[in-house]
């Protein structure tokens, strides 16, 4: 687009002086600063940014995208849950990811340009932003610190992947619902007697450990036979933290 970096932030202003002048974005600029990404982005880029980003609001069970649909942008998550999901021909489905607010989707496939090979669905309520591929590239060329957050975010993603793949080989089905459990435990093993609620429906999370929910509910006995979790409909409770760590592996 051959927008150099005073255009980038306000010609003839530097970067610390110049103003967003996203006057009538103020609700997509304070949606945006929410977002890690976007945080601290410089006033000209976030004036930019504000300007090209759309909102869209999301009841239950509506689509972002779906399979096959050309890219539109980056996509992020400000409030509510978005599935994304391979559907099956047989109404099956295998949910890859569950983004939540502060989450962004859509990186990879905007880069690529290729169709989308999941379908994007909320879960519950959810406003999602867009922002197209241009002011992406924009952002890109204009400020480091805003590249530097989006390769951290890409390789997460490809770190979280490469663990999915060795769990699904190296653990058990309990390892890895135990494993799942720890991520929304704190860090701190010390932690006793702790009580989480589970943050998906079993069959979501089944389908997210690429169990069935039978595999699933055998977990949870098991865990619970092992005095490792106790279950009660959507409670948890979990005695030690370093325990269930220890399981898990």
């Amino acid at each position: 687009m051959g927008h150099d970096l005073a255009a980038c932030y306000g010609a003839g202003m530097p970067a610390r002086h110049a103003k967003p002048h996203c006057d009538n974005n103020f609700d997509i600029a304070d949606l945006l600063a929410k977002v890690p990404l976007f945080a601290g982005l410089p006033p000209g880029p976030l004036e930019r940014a504000c300007s090209a980003t759309r909102k869209r609001h999301l009841k239950r069970g509506q689509f972002l995208f779906q399979l096959g649909d050309p890219p539109m942008g980056l996509f992020a998550v400000v409030v509510g849950q978005v599935k994304l999901a391979i559907p099956s021909q047989n109404g099956d489905e295998r949910v890859l990811d569950i983004s939540t607010p502060g989450q962004v989707l859509g990186t990879a496939v905007m880069f690529l340009d290729q169709p989308c090979p999941a379908t994007a669905v909320a879960l519950s309520e959810s406003v999602v932003l867009c922002t197209p591929k241009d002011a992406v590239l924009e952002l890109l060329r204009c400020d480091t610190g805003f590249a530097e957050r989006l390769i951290v975010n890409l390789s997460t993603r490809v770190v979280a992947l490469s663990n999915e793949l060795g769990s699904c080989s190296l653990r058990s089905a309990t390892q890895r619902v135990a494993e799942y459990l720890l991520q929304h435990c704190p860090e701190d093993d010390s932690a006793v007697a702790l009580e989480i609620t589970l943050p998906l429906r079993k069959q979501l999370i089944a389908s997210r450990l690429s169990i069935t929910p039978e595999t699933l509910s055998r977990a949870f006995h098991e865990l619970s036979d092992a005095n490792l979790v106790g279950v009660r409909g959507g409670q948890l409770e979990i005695p030690s933290v370093r325990q269930l760590r220890v399981f898990a592996g």
